[in-house]
């Protein structure tokens, strides 16, 4: 501490290590208040601040005035037992270099390394403190240490192979790790760098050497690469290698690197077993972003959709989609990017022939890799199957139209609309003229081949909005939204002339065709606003068609347009 007196222009000059000074030396304007370093006048007992100089209030934000009646323990962080006991260290000359945490007036906290003496002003002891800031050396100080006990914990570890290759002599040296992953017995020590490479597949040596050289030649950050090596058993293990030039001569030239590497034997031949389940899938396995832009897919895709799996990573899931299913796509997709799975979603998507296939998607995301994993099956053929069926359900097997059931629940939601948009629409019923006759006279077979004619009769002649339906037996009904009985009225005379005017081979041997007629009763709404009002209406215009003579068309409640054809006969 002598020469840190001798340094500052001080003295200790009584057997207690006291330097006299003369009063208020810090305040003169010499060269200790113009002094770069902080300095601090300090009372032993009390740890009162009695003066500081201009590089103290500047370190630690507080002006003279107040940092002078501030006492020590205001910024030094220790215990006050403790302050106290260096204090009196320091005024003993027991100790005089003490290393604490200070707080500064910004409340940051720095590490501080103090250099404490005692000196005498006037009659006066105190202590004269000069003050370092060393937070910067501390944390590099931490930084390596840490630094320092990873690297031993490395070193140490069975689970990772720490190597250090010395370039110029060809040595190679392995930690304990490195022996126990490649499954060698303790103490085996590596014999260089070329018994390491001899270790390496002869398929992945070259590639190895290709990405070494490349970082020993200045070309990448680092050098890394994965490849199979043959064990202490012979067998083979996958690793993952990396390593770093450390050190290079005056020239540049490569003298250690240092590297390690760690065993991926299981990670490897899990994503190869994935990779053969995802190429021999018959199901259309896909990974996505949460965009929906294709980053794989396996070749299912091109067998079931037609495009090139290198077209499908090139466009997105909405470039595919039907547009009517869009909406639905995108909704799955925000589905997704919140976490949630997806199940049973079907949508249409595009094949490179310009059709469209159904698909049935059951995707979960990964939030965190912004990834969707999806499995998606063609179920177009049972979309189809189901058309099919729902068609049938609704059908009249014998003759193609609607069949009684749908035909109602058609006539109830167009009635319902009619009601609540205050629109018009009306309502056919017919039966064909005689009927039992033709069955008795002709046969039942001949009887269904009139049922059937008349109702592919009909269809061309009505809109595709408009319903046929069989009503049971010989009697037909017809739906017609937003037509008026004027209209209704017209179309139905269309429709009784037609069937009028149709031929029905009788299989007689003569060739003779067999001609039947209808009568047709019409309804409308308004004035009807029920099914059960409108049906009975029609039925009523129906009844009255039948007693006027047959083969016309009634418009009810009262005949508002009755329409007939001339006479001819029907059944001989």
């Amino acid at each position: 501490m002598r020469g840190l007196m001798e340094l500052y222009g001080l003295s200790a000059a009584d057997p207690e290590c006291a330097a006299r000074l003369p009063s208020g030396v810090l305040l003169d304007g010499g060269s200790l208040s113009h002094h770069p370093a902080p300095m601090l006048f300090i009372e032993p007992e009390s740890g009162g601040i009695v003066e500081a100089n201009r590089a103290a209030c500047a370190f630690y934000g507080h002006p003279f005035e107040r940092l002078c009646t501030m006492f020590i323990d205001d910024i030094n962080m220790l215990q006050r037992d403790e302050i106290l006991a260096r204090r009196r260290a320091a005024a003993t000359g027991l100790a005089n270099r003490f290393s604490m945490p200070h707080r500064l007036a910004t409340g940051e906290v720095r590490e501080m390394l103090v250099h404490s003496h005692p000196v005498m002003v006037g009659e006066r002891q105190l202590l004269f403190s000069v003050v370092h800031d060393v937070t910067e050396c501390s944390r590099m100080g931490e930084a390596l240490r840490s630094r320092e006990e990873r690297l031993e914990l490395v070193a140490s570890s069975a689970t990772l192979g720490l190597w250090d290759w010395d370039v110029r002599t060809g040595r190679l040296s392995v930690n304990p790790g490195w022996v126990a992953l490649l499954g060698f017995p303790a103490g085996w020590t590596q014999r260089g760098i070329d018994d390491w490479m001899e270790r390496i597949h002869h398929a992945d040596r070259n590639r190895v050497l290709t990405a070494l050289n490349a970082h020993l030649e200045g070309r990448t950050d680092r050098y890394e690469a994965e490849y199979r090596i043959h064990d202490g058993g012979d067998a083979l293990r996958w690793v993952h290698d990396q390593g770093r030039v450390v050190r290079r001569d005056a020239v540049g030239v490569p003298a250690r690197v240092i590297g390690l590497f760690m065993d991926v034997t299981a990670r490897r031949y899990a994503e190869e077993s994935r990779a053969r389940l995802f190429e021999l899938s018959l199901d259309m396995l896909c990974i996505l972003d949460f965009e929906g832009r294709f980053h794989e897919v396996n070749p299912a895709w091109n067998s079931t959709l037609g495009w090139m799996v290198s077209e499908m990573l090139e466009t997105s899931l909405g470039g595919l989609t039907h547009e009517a299913d869009a909406t639905a796509v995108a909704q799955a997709l925000d589905q997704l990017a919140a976490g949630e799975r997806v199940r049973g979603l079907e949508v249409r998507l595009r094949c490179s022939d310009g059709t469209w296939r159904w698909l049935s998607w059951s995707a979960r995301p990964e939030v965190e890799q912004r990834r969707i994993y999806a499995v998606v099956r063609d179920v177009t053929h049972q979309k189809r199957q189901e058309v099919e069926l729902r068609r049938m359900a609704s059908m009249d097997a014998l003759t193609g139209v609607s069949n009684r059931a749908t035909f109602m629940e058609t006539l109830a939601d167009m009635m319902q609309r009619c009601c609540h948009d205050r629109a018009v629409a009306s309502v056919l019923v017919m039966d064909v003229d005689n009927f039992k006759l033709v069955n008795d006279t002709w046969g039942h077979a001949v009887g269904d081949e009139v049922l059937r004619r008349l109702g592919r009769a009909m269809v061309p002649l009505l809109r595709t909005v408009d319903t046929v339906g069989r009503l049971g037996g010989e009697e037909f009904g017809v739906l017609l939204p937003g037509v008026g009985p004027e209209a209704a009225c017209c179309v139905a005379e269309r429709l009784r002339a037609a069937i009028a005017a149709m031929e029905v081979p009788c299989d007689d041997g003569r060739g003779e065709a067999l001609r039947v007629t209808v009568s047709v009763g019409v309804a409308s709404c308004p004035p009807y606003h029920s099914v059960t009002e409108v049906l009975r209406a029609a039925d009523k215009a129906l009844y009255r068609a039948k007693a006027s003579g047959r083969d016309r068309v009634v418009c009810g409640p009262v005949a508002l347009l009755e329409m007939s054809c001339p006479e001819s006969p029907t059944i001989p």
